[in-house]
């Protein structure tokens, strides 16, 4: 399929409404025009994000408003709009998030000039109060195998890179649905298929990690561990049905366990099941080896 030039840009909304306007605002002032913004509106929202939305796009030149029937989270909204994508590039960004003014033109421009399937910028963590909590820089590096790629990334996030459409389409690339963590899946099923990623140094995303985040809220502890074994299952599935070296396998689990799945193995159900499956991946030896360091709070 021919796609025009420029990035899809996917956000999806879910009671967004405090957040939304800055949010458009970020995207409106991009030095970068060529986008194709696709707002998925989560059936369940019930505050005015909708209303903010409706009043805010007609500063883009392009965009559409998706009202999905069923309500399955923000994984299940964003693959209903990489279905509507048109564009080269898909970019994610979440609703209560913002971004630097050129982080799209310089994401595509070394994506254009390097043939890579996927560019990768900085990330700046911010409180409620606007303060840094954390801040990560990208150097220009290119990376051609997936343990690289790995490397560059703090989090498996979706939203601090953009990604060519047709990796994504072609191999059908989506996100696990109905379950927090759902980025781990797809940015393992995108690098899996991508040949070149190139990281963008001085250009950030800015994540707010809001008290009222799904994944902040004490009632929702629980769940997020439950979710993460589900969504750390997958991740092992498609690992050992990868044609990857042993010691990219091995990278790529260190970084979901440490990220996001190494809370499971608190659960003794739970460990058992991650504990036999590392046996078969990575070997008995350093299954327990990776196992018994996180159960001890040690460097894996």
């Amino acid at each position: 399929m021919n796609y025009k030039k420029g990035i899809s840009v996917i956000i999806p909304v879910y009671n967004a409404g405090k957040y939304i306007r800055t949010c458009i605002t970020s995207i409106v002032l991009q030095t970068f025009k060529d986008l194709e913004v696709i707002f998925v509106i989560d059936k369940k929202t019930s505050d005015n994000s909708e209303k903010i939305i409706k009043e805010n796009v007609y500063q883009l030149n392009d965009y559409k408003i998706i009202k999905p029937t069923e309500s399955s989270g923000a994984g299940y909204n964003r693959n209903i709009a990489i279905e509507q994508a048109k564009r080269e590039y898909i970019g994610f960004v979440d609703a209560d998030d913002f971004i630097s003014k050129d982080f799209y033109e310089k994401l595509y421009s070394f994506a254009q000039n390097n043939n890579a399937d996927v560019a990768i910028g900085g990330m700046i963590m911010l409180d409620e109060n606007k303060k840094i909590i954390e801040a990560k820089n990208q150097n220009n590096v290119i990376a051609s195998n997936i343990s690289e790629m790995y490397s560059m990334m703090e989090y498996s996030t979706v939203w601090d890179k953009i990604y060519r459409t047709d990796i994504i389409k072609q191999n059908n690339v989506i996100f696990s649905t109905g379950v927090m963590h759902e980025d781990n899946t797809f940015m393992l099923k995108a690098l899996l298929n991508t040949k070149k990623m190139v990281s963008v140094p001085n250009v950030f995303y800015y994540w707010n990690r809001n008290s009222n985040s799904i994944t902040m809220i004490e009632d929702n502890q629980q769940q997020c561990i439950d979710d993460a074994f589900i969504v750390f299952n997958q991740v092992l599935d498609i690992l050992s049905n990868a044609n990857i070296p042993t010691d990219y396998k091995d990278k790529i689990v260190c970084h979901n366990m440490i990220n996001y799945a190494g809370d499971a193995l608190k659960i003794k159900k739970y460990y058992i099941v991650i504990l036999n499956k590392l046996k078969l991946l990575l070997g008995k030896d350093r299954a327990y080896e990776i196992c018994y360091k996180l159960e001890h709070n040690q460097k894996i």
